[in-house]
């Protein structure tokens, strides 16, 4: 969407190290042991260990015995090597897939115990356990229900919801819960989503919240009374609504100028063709699942035959989805202006296309739990209480506010294990400038 009101040209060349191989701590032309040549022969695990090295050094400005951490980390090299590796030369072990697999274990837990020296474990509190009846009346208890999606308004009291029961045989609909256990429509049944108009990281809806009235910007199913020439037997149509707690849904068909220019600006978003000029040459990149964070436009003082004033990216701070192949998806940060290193923040399965972000922080989830990244500090800390299978759905910066789903009940609540759990809380300790 083009902000009428900004017309911002952002100008930013292509970052030169996007092509280059990732490089570990080490010297590789320096390396005589098996660990070191297989780490220098395989990107993924030279990408890891430049990321424990410098979680390693942030760790050893904060330890009040640095030589003691030093042995302590050289304890660790030896305990990786020896369990996988065990002896073994590097022909061998360059054949054997388990091994590299065991090293990024080894490396992602030794990361996960720096970076709480680093920065200890966030504490959720004020956990709220969204109830049974509101999950019953969303369609969560049922299976082959999930919720994709949310945003809190303001308050971080109301929570949009987009729950996706097709796997269900039935199609999608918005909701709005308050206080873990009041619900309301937001929209009525939508269909299923669109074929042709899906994205990396979400179904085609959007949320937009003005005040205590949500906007929901998506596509609804129309059947067609007879297939049409390419065969296919429905069509999706573009659908706005607008819903409050108190009032409910309500279909609109045009959108407030001032709603449809501050949406267009939320955080995440690029400027007309900016994010192809960001994401150029980052082979690995997935362009739907880019994100443009901490954005700040600084005058360049060039200006066109219009007046249109151009605008440089400053302090700006690009997180993308990357799949390097296969079922694998990564997610990445780079600081672009000033230019910083690519730290690949996480890599696993699909769980990655869930995040949870504002203009300084990024939660995703990890085998460990949820996990927030400082953009500014470039520091990470878990949340408490969080384990596998959790996946962040809404956060509010200014309450400090997270939703999140879980296929358990949230903070051991004694509830039958039925369908997907929604926790919310409070998350104390997240810094923001």
């Amino acid at each position: 969407m083009r902000l009428p009101l900004l017309c911002l040209s952002l100008l930013l060349a292509a970052p030169a190290w996007a092509t280059e191989p990732p490089q570990p701590s080490f010297d590789c032309k320096a390396a005589k042991s098996t660990a070191e040549r297989l780490i220098c022969a395989d990107a993924t695990l030279a990408r890891m260990d430049a990321q424990a090295a410098r979680v390693y050094g942030q760790a050893r400005q904060k330890a009040s015995d640095p030589e003691a951490l030093k042995k302590e980390q050289l304890a660790w090299l030896r305990e990786r090597d020896a369990e996988c590796i065990a002896g073994a030369p590097f022909d061998a072990v360059r054949k054997d897939a388990r091994v590299a697999t065991c090293m990024a274990a080894s490396y992602a837990s030794r990361m996960q115990a720096l970076r709480d020296r680093v920065a200890p474990p966030l504490l959720p509190s004020a956990l709220v356990n969204v109830t049974g009846a509101a999950r019953e009346k969303l369609g969560l208890t049922r299976k082959g229900c999930d919720a994709m999606q949310g945003a809190f308004d303001d308050s971080g009291k109301v929570l949009a919801v987009e729950v996706n029961c097709e796997q269900a045989g039935q199609g999608r609909r918005v909701w709005l819960v308050e206080d873990g256990e009041r619900t309301t429509a937001a929209t009525p049944e939508l269909g299923s989503s669109d074929p042709h108009g899906e994205r990396i990281r979400t179904t085609g809806t959007d949320f937009y919240w003005d005040g205590d009235t949500l906007y929901v910007f998506t596509v609804q199913e129309t059947r067609l009374k007879e297939p049409a020439a390419s065969g296919e037997d429905a069509d999706w149509l573009a659908a706005r609504f607008t819903a409050t707690m108190r009032n409910g849904s309500t279909r609109i068909e045009n959108v407030p100028e001032r709603i449809a220019m501050f949406f267009g600006e939320r955080i995440g978003t690029f400027f007309g063709s900016d994010e192809g000029r960001l994401m150029n040459g980052i082979a690995d990149a997935i362009m739907d699942g880019a994100l443009n964070l901490g954005r700040k436009g600084v005058p360049t003082g060039k200006r066109d035959p219009d007046g249109t004033q151009h605008f440089s990216l400053y302090n700006t701070r690009l997180v993308w989805i990357g799949n390097p192949g296969g079922d694998t998806w990564t997610l990445n940060a780079q600081s672009m202006a000033p230019p910083g290193p690519r730290v690949e923040l996480a890599r696993g399965g699909s769980e990655l296309l869930r995040l949870a972000y504002d203009n300084w922080h990024v939660i995703y989830p990890t085998p460990l739990g949820l996990q927030v990244h400082d953009l500014a500090q470039g520091t990470t800390q878990r949340i408490a209480g969080t384990t596998a299978g959790d996946l962040p759905l809404a956060w509010a910066p200014r309450t400090g506010t997270l939703a999140w789903t879980s296929p358990r009940p949230c903070g051991g609540a004694k509830e039958a294990h039925k369908g997907q759990f929604i926790c919310i809380a409070h998350v104390d300790g997240v810094r923001m400038p």
